[in-house]
């Protein structure tokens, strides 16, 4: 499958007529700085691949078993090729057919399968993406009327009861004087009743 499509852009991008009169770009800088961080060292570190001490040296923490390689059977690199030749020849034969068509449009009922990738864009679409704004969602509404209700409203409480206690603060001394006895009368009376 994978030869197939691969074999099907190539033929689609580098051979037969062009599909549109537009005219290629170069990439804008904001596109070409990551590409570049990313083509520069994925093909320096290509070259560790003839140092085979670094990645047990890497992996060394992860398990404790002994490492060991994995090696294909006869059958699974045999049958792999096969189907490797045959998604390539079949695009290939089929483009040579009929150059002005492309392949996907000749599989019949299977192009839409095809063209959509057997649809596991709409299967990433409907369980991560909705799944993960679902859940941005539901913790949006936990933020907001949980955690920040509670905040906004611990604020009210503290304004209203500012605003109660300012109006005890009159700036009048003699009212102040007679809270203060009145409180006291009131502790000494509870001290000799309760006691």
């Amino acid at each position: 499958m994978t030869a197939g499509y691969a074999t099907r852009a190539t033929l689609l991008t580098f051979h037969g007529p062009p599909r549109s009169s537009g005219q290629g770009a170069d990439p804008q800088p904001g596109m070409l700085i990551p590409l570049l961080a990313l083509v520069i060292p994925a093909a320096l570190l290509g070259f560790l691949g003839g140092y085979r001490g670094w990645l047990p040296f890497w992996v060394s923490s992860v398990g404790t078993g002994e490492p060991h390689a994995v090696v294909p059977g006869a059958l699974t690199a045999v049958l792999s090729f096969v189907l490797l030749v045959a998604g390539v020849a079949l695009v290939y034969f089929v483009w040579v057919a009929h150059p002005q068509r492309d392949p996907l449009r000749m599989v019949g009922p299977l192009r839409t399968p095809f063209a959509r990738g057997f649809f596991a864009d709409a299967l990433y679409d409907l369980v991560i993406v909705r799944g993960v704004a679902a859940a941005g969602r539901g913790t949006l509404r936990v933020d907001t009327d949980g955690i920040d209700a509670t905040v906004v409203d611990s604020g009210r409480l503290a304004r209203w009861l500012g605003a109660l206690v300012r109006r005890t603060q009159t700036g009048n001394m003699q009212w102040y004087v007679t809270c203060v006895v009145v409180g006291a009368v009131a502790l000494a009376v509870g001290a000799v009743v309760l006691t």
